[in-house]
C-alpha cells in the first residue's frame, strides 16, 4: 500500500529521447470536503464587493498515521502559503491589511467619509486620555497616529504603541468602522501526508488504529449523510490508502483576540491517493481544486479527476543514459 513513484529515468538499450511537452501526465482523484460548524453557518462568505480579511497562521507540514521511509522533502512552507494565498484571494479571502480610512486632507474618517473627531479627557494624577469626540473636538489626522507624535494625545511622552488603538478599532453604529482590512477570521493552514495504520492482531483480526482520522479526512461531517452503501464505499476504501492532503481551518478572530477562545467556523480538506505521485506533484492541484469550496459547506464529499501536474508547472531535467 505504501507505494511511491520511481525516481530517475528509464533507459531502453541506451538512450530515451525526451521531446517537446510531457505526455501522459497522471490523473489523480481529488477528494474535497468542507465541514461547517453552527457558528460558521452564521457567517456570510465573501462576495465580489465584500471581501473577507483573514490573519494567516501557518502550521506547516504534518505526517499523520504510519510513517513512510524515503519520502522526499515536501515543498517549502513559503511556496505552499503563497499558493494558498493566491487561491484564497480568487475566492474573496484577502490577507489582513488594516489601514485607516482617510480623506485627501489626511484626516481619518469613518467608512462613510465622516471625519473622526477626538478630544482629550483629563484624569487626576494620570495622563490625559484621547477619545472620540461626541461633539466638538479636533479632527484625527494620519500625522497624529505616528508613534513619534504620540505625545500629542496627552500621554506626556512618545510611545511605541499608538494611544489611538482603542479609537481606531471602534465601529460607529451610524458611520461604520474607522479601519479597513481588519481580519474577521484566522485561517490555519497545514499540509502533509495521512497514512492508515492497519495491523493484524492475534485473536482480533485486522485493527485499523487511525480509521476515524482517515475517515475524517475524506468524509468529515458528511459521513452522516451517506446512507447508501455505494456512497460510503469510496470513502471507506479511500481511507485505506496513503494520501497527501492540504487543510485550511477558519476560526473566529474576535473571540480569540479577546479571550483566546478558539471558535472554529469551517474546515476544508483536500486529499489525493499518494501512489504514483509525490506531494510536490499534486499540491497545486489540491489547492486549486478545493479553492471554490472554501467557506462553503459540502453536503457530500466531492470527487474530481484532475492532472497531477497542471500545465505550465512541468519541469523536465536533462536526459541521462544509465546502463
Amino acid at each position: 500500500m505504501n507505494s511511491r513513484p520511481f525516481q530517475g529515468a528509464f533507459a531502453f538499450c541506451g538512450l530515451i529521447l525526451l521531446s517537446g511537452s510531457l505526455r501522459g501526465v497522471p490523473k489523480v482523484e481529488v477528494n474535497v470536503v468542507v465541514d461547517m460548524t453552527p457558528e460558521g453557518r452564521k457567517v456570510a462568505p465573501p462576495t465580489p464587493g465584500h471581501p473577507v480579511y483573514y490573519l494567516p497562521a501557518l502550521a506547516g507540514y504534518k505526517e499523520l498515521g504510519a510513517l513512510i521511509a524515503g519520502e522526499p522533502p515536501p515543498p517549502p512552507q513559503a511556496e505552499v502559503a503563497h499558493l494558498l494565498a493566491v487561491t484564497l484571494a480568487r475566492q474573496g479571502y484577502m490577507v489582513m491589511k488594516p489601514v485607516p480610512h482617510a480623506n485627501a486632507a489626511g484626516e481619518v474618517t469613518y467608512s462613510d467619509g465622516t471625519v473622526v473627531r477626538v478630544q482629550n479627557h483629563a484624569r487626576r494624577g494620570l495622563p490625559a486620555v484621547m477619545t472620540v469626540a461626541t461633539s466638538g473636538g479636533k479632527p484625527l489626522t494620519l500625522a497624529m497616529l505616528h508613534p513619534e507624535n504620540a505625545s500629542s494625545a496627552g500621554t506626556g511622552s512618545p510611545s511605541k504603541i499608538s494611544p489611538f488603538a482603542a479609537i481606531l478599532t471602534s465601529v460607529d453604529p451610524v458611520h461604520g468602522p474607522i479601519i479597513s482590512g481588519m481580519p474577521s477570521i484566522i485561517l490555519v493552514m497545514h499540509y502533509g501526508s495521512a497514512n492508515p495504520e492497519i495491523e493484524s492482531m492475534p485473536g482480533m483480526g485486522e485493527v485499523f488504529f487511525n480509521q476515524a482520522q482517515m475517515l475524517g479526512l475524506l468524509g468529515g461531517n458528511t459521513l452522516d449523510h451517506l446512507d447508501l452503501d455505494f456512497e460510503r464505499e469510496p470513502v471507506m476504501q479511500g481511507a485505506r490508502e496513503d494520501r497527501y492532503y492540504v487543510a485550511v481551518t477558519a476560526y473566529d478572530f474576535a473571540p480569540y483576540v479577546q479571550t483566546r477562545k478558539k471558535v472554529m467556523l469551517w474546515q476544508a480538506k483536500m486529499s489525493v491517493p499518494a501512489n504514483r505521485v509525490y506531494f510536490a506533484d499534486v499540491v497545486t492541484t489540491l489547492v486549486e481544486t478545493g479553492g471554490p469550496f472554501f467557506g462553503h459547506e459540502t453536503y457530500r464529499p466531492k470527487q474530481f479527476i484532475e492532472p497531477a501536474v497542471p500545465e505550465g508547472h512541468v519541469e523536465v531535467g536533462t536526459p541521462t543514459v544509465k546502463p
